[in-house]
C-alpha cells in the first residue's frame, strides 16, 4: 500500500468560484420567486406590503451584484461547461 501513487483529484479555482455564484445566483432567484408569491397575502396591510417590494428590490439588487461579480472575475467566458 505505501508504493501506491494517491490520485489526486483535479481542481480549478474559476470552476468553483463560477459554481459557486451560480448556486448563489439560483437560491436567490428561489427566494425572488417565493417573497413575488407573498405579494397578494399582504395587499390590506400597507407596512407588510412595502415590506416585501423592499425585499424583492433588495434581492434583485443582490442578484445584479452577482452578475457583476462573475463579469469581473471572468470577463470572458470561454466555455460553461468548465
Amino acid at each position: 500500500m505505501d508504493n501506491e501513487v494517491k490520485k489526486i483529484k483535479p481542481f480549478s479555482k474559476k470552476y468553483i468560484i463560477r459554481t459557486t455564484i451560480n448556486y448563489m445566483r439560483q437560491q436567490v432567484d428561489v427566494s425572488i420567486g417565493r417573497t413575488f408569491e407573498r405579494v397578494a397575502d399582504f395587499d390590506t396591510d400597507g407596512i407588510k406590503s412595502k415590506e416585501v417590494f423592499e425585499t424583492l428590490s433588495e434581492l434583485h439588487q443582490i442578484r445584479k451584484h452577482l452578475n457583476n461579480l462573475e463579469t469581473s472575475l471572468f470577463p470572458i467566458r470561454e466555455n460553461s461547461n468548465e
